[in-house]
């Protein structure tokens, strides 16, 4: 925004995963890939607006986004608040607003994007 400080759009207080998309100007560049989960999309990421001081994962990622920014990148976001997981033996709904579903899911993301290798994982930097 005028002020220099980060935007994102409104959100729903509702717990989710995300996932930032920084394109760099540069083709010869690869994507990098921020996923994340939270048991409120709305605050967390306000969390990346204005980190406390103590919010060390925010503080990081609010630094990186603005550098990307300002070096001409942009940054795309996604947000899941819907998952499933295959047990093999079936498919089910994963209940969000646990912890250990959105870890989970959030982790299986982080692997299927690292082992495509098309992207770089900001998470793993």
């Amino acid at each position: 925004d005028k002020a220099g400080k980060l935007r994102f759009p409104g959100l729903p207080p509702i717990p989710g995963l995300y996932r930032m998309v920084l394109i760099s100007g540069d083709a010869t560049i690869r994507p990098r890939w921020y996923i994340g989960e939270s048991d409120n999309l709305r605050r967390r990421l306000g969390n990346y607006r204005n980190p406390g001081g103590r919010q060390l994962t925010s503080i990081r990622i609010n630094s990186v986004l603005i550098s990307h920014l300002q070096e001409g990148g942009t940054v795309s976001l996604s947000i899941a608040i819907r998952a499933t997981v295959d047990t093999g033996s079936g498919t089910g709904p994963l209940d969000l607003t646990r912890k250990a579903a959105r870890l989970l899911a959030e982790n299986a993301a982080l692997g299927v994007a690292r082992d495509a290798a098309v992207v770089d994982i900001e998470n793993l930097g």
